[in-house]
């Protein structure tokens, strides 16, 4: 498995699509929400720290069902979580703040909670 594939398997496991940043399918392709964001950022032994973050989107009138989800996400990271790869590790915990949120300027029902989190490979 390639590192990319182990951040997809991590951030899938969650029960929600699961797309990196930049992939997220749009037109008639576009997941229904909820669904799961994340940053595609890699490195090597001996790279240090990397953050990153991952973001957990909904379109609602309240943020209950981005705070639950992300908790979730943020929850299974408190302890830190080694993920593995073809020719190494991922070690992975969570970053500070923890959850921050934000909207859509375009649409004031989308809701988002953006996790940070810090990456090290190993």
């Amino acid at each position: 498995m390639t590192k990319a594939g182990a951040l997809y398997q991590f951030f899938s496991a969650f029960g929600l699509p699961a797309f990196q940043e930049n992939s997220v399918p749009t037109g008639a392709d576009k997941p229904e929400y909820p669904y799961v964001t994340y940053e595609l950022a890699t490195g090597s032994w001996g790279s240090g720290q990397i953050p990153l973050a991952a973001s957990v989107w909904d379109r609602s009138t309240s943020l209950t069902r981005v705070t639950q989800e992300a908790e979730r996400i943020a929850q299974a990271l408190v302890d830190g979580v080694a993920l593995r790869y073809d020719g190494g590790g991922i070690r992975l915990w969570i970053g500070t703040p923890d959850i921050r949120y934000s909207g859509d300027s375009a649409d004031d029902m989308v809701k988002r909670a953006m996790i940070n989190i810090m990456a090290e490979y190993i």
